[in-house]
């Protein structure tokens, strides 16, 4: 994990967060993303990542960052750019819970 000048996770909530979106990686790498690849390529990255230091949202930050919404949603602070509810995203949220939390 790296963190950045951005922000101190001493608040539970972006803890939860971290820890979350950090595991979607573990998950991807040790199980893969069948069929991600589909709505990604229509629905495109979260707006929540990337932040400006971190560069380009890839397909595998933004399937970390799926993960870490659906668990912690509505993170804002510091210069985090504010999330929001997965719901919003209907196509993210159906592969989550059909596909990672099933």
């Amino acid at each position: 994990m790296v963190f950045t000048g951005a922000c101190n996770f001493y608040e539970q909530i972006l803890v939860t967060y971290l820890f979350a979106h950090e595991s979607g990686h573990i998950y991807d790498h040790r199980y893969g993303h069948a069929g991600f690849s589909e709505i990604y390529n229509v629905v495109g990255p979260l707006p929540s990542y990337p932040f400006p230091e971190c560069g380009k949202a890839s397909e595998s930050e933004t399937f970390a960052e799926m993960i870490g919404i659906y668990i912690q949603p509505y993170v804002s602070s510091c210069k985090l750019p504010p999330t929001y509810s997965l719901r919003d995203y209907p196509a993210y949220y159906n592969y989550v819970i059909s596909r990672v939390f099933r």
